[in-house]
C-alpha cells in the first residue's frame, strides 16, 4: 500500500504524521506556493527525510531553481539534502496527457518498490490541481483494488 497524503493549505505540519524514517516524494504545485511562501514550505519540510522533489505549473523551472537554491544552502548544515533530487514539470494548459505523466513521475518514477511517503502539495481550488489529486486517488484505488 503506497502511503499518500494531499497536504491542503490549511494543514497544520505538526498535526499530520509523516514518517521520519521512510523517504519522502514530494509534489508541489505552483499554484500551492502562491499562498505560502517557497522559504516557509521548505522550512516545514526540511526536517523530513526528503527524497525527490517535483514541481509543476506554469513556471515550475524557476521554482525548481528556487527549491535548488534552498537545498543548496541547507547542505551547508545537513549533507543528506546534497541527495535530494529536484525535477520539474512545466505546462500551461493541463493536458490529460500532462496529468498521466505528473502522477507517472511521482508516484511510480522515483520508488519503484513503493517505499516511500508521496506527499502532494496541490491548490484544491484550481481545477488543474484538482484534476491531478484526481486522477492520483483514483491510481491509488486501482492499485489497491
Amino acid at each position: 500500500m503506497i502511503d499518500y497524503l494531499n497536504i491542503n493549505l490549511d494543514s497544520n505540519f505538526r498535526k499530520i504524521k509523516i514518517k521520519k524514517d521512510k523517504p519522502i516524494v514530494a509534489l508541489i504545485s505552483q499554484n500551492f506556493l502562491k499562498t505560502i511562501n517557497c522559504n516557509n514550505l521548505f522550512e516545514s519540510i526540511k526536517q523530513y527525510p526528503l527524497f525527490w522533489i517535483i514541481l509543476i505549473g506554469e513556471n515550475s523551472s524557476l521554482l525548481e531553481d528556487e527549491f535548488d537554491n534552498l537545498l543548496e544552502q541547507e547542505a551547508i548544515k545537513n549533507n543528506n539534502m546534497l541527495n535530494v533530487v529536484t525535477t520539474n514539470f512545466q505546462f500551461s494548459d493541463l493536458t490529460i496527457t500532462d496529468i498521466e505523466d505528473i502522477t507517472y513521475e511521482f508516484l511510480f518514477l522515483p520508488c519503484p518498490n513503493g517505499n516511500c511517503q508521496y506527499l502532494s502539495f496541490l491548490d484544491l481550488n484550481h481545477t488543474a490541481d484538482r484534476k491531478i489529486s484526481d486522477f492520483i486517488e483514483t491510481q491509488l484505488n486501482n492499485k489497491t483494488t
